[in-house]
């Protein structure tokens, strides 16, 4: 039987190392990171979110460095949290300007009863009342403020506004400025015909 020599080894072809692998991005992994824990903080976070999130995009360009899909996901979730901030902000400020604008006129019936029962004039103070306040008890809240001298302002610190079964009432804490000194109080005034009128003083 004939053997034949094996075929000479032909020669070695080039040897191809891998590729390194993806170094981390950690501006990536930081702006994922702060868009979401810094959703719940207005603004700031998602602000430095998106910063840091398009820093790390132009990082990833290097094709070593990996990263490229936390830094969109970190802008996406950063963007979401400034809309979010603005939203939250924007509601806040027209609730607050809303229920400011509410309290105007009781606050205005307010300051002029304050004024009336300053000035000694139970009198003129009844017109701002309901039949819950007698003409004895608007003169015991004028002997209390007449020693405070001249009314000057008042500031209401808490205003609550309610309407139960169409009966609108408001209630304010604050505190009253005299010539000689301050005095808090809590009025409750209640609408009567679209009119407000103090149903309840009390001068602490």
């Amino acid at each position: 039987m004939t053997q034949y020599p094996p075929p000479p080894a032909g020669p070695a072809g080039p040897s191809y190392a891998p590729p390194p692998p993806a170094r981390t991005n950690g501006l990536a992994l930081a702006s994922l990171i702060i868009s979401i824990v810094g959703f719940g903080v207005l603004f700031v976070g998602g602000l430095v979110g998106v910063i840091l999130g398009t820093l790390s995009l132009r990082k990833s360009r290097d094709p070593n460095v990996g990263g490229h899909g936390m830094a969109v996901a970190g802008i996406v979730i950063g963007l979401l949290s400034i809309l979010t901030s603005f939203i939250i902000v924007g509601g806040i400020y027209y609730g607050v300007h809303a229920a400011i604008k509410a309290s105007e006129a009781p606050r205005l019936a307010a300051r002029q009863f304050m004024q009336d029962l300053s000035g000694g004039d139970p009198a003129a103070a009844s017109k701002q009342v309901t039949g819950g306040l007698t003409p004895a008890d608007l003169n015991a809240l004028a002997e209390k403020l007449h020693p405070l001298g001249a009314f000057k302002d008042m500031t209401s610190s808490q205003i609550n506004m309610n309407n139960t079964n169409g009966v609108a009432t408001c209630t304010l804490h604050g505190i009253a400025e005299f010539a000689n000194g301050n005095q808090t109080y809590d009025i409750m005034l209640t609408r009567v015909g679209g009119v407000w009128k103090v149903s309840q003083a009390q001068f602490p």
